[in-house]
């Protein structure tokens, strides 16, 4: 895709979620200034933010089944 589809993808994708900047970049653990760069086009590669959600995802997991260990 092109740089301003995929800018443009992601945007739309947060907006459809009723997402702010802010929350989006508490989501994959990084900061609004990220986000903003990446919907701008500024920023073009999606892989630290990417891995950035998959790590937030992973230790959401991981203290879940955690808790339910611990029962």
């Amino acid at each position: 895709k092109s740089k301003k589809e995929t800018k443009n993808r992601l945007k739309d994708l947060r907006l459809s979620a009723g997402l702010k900047q802010s929350d989006l970049a508490k989501i994959v653990g990084c900061s609004q200034q990220t986000i903003s760069n990446y919907e701008t086009g500024f920023s073009t590669n999606l892989d630290s933010l990417i891995f950035g959600f998959l790590d937030n995802i992973y230790v959401f997991f991981y203290n879940i089944i955690l808790l339910v260990l611990m029962r």
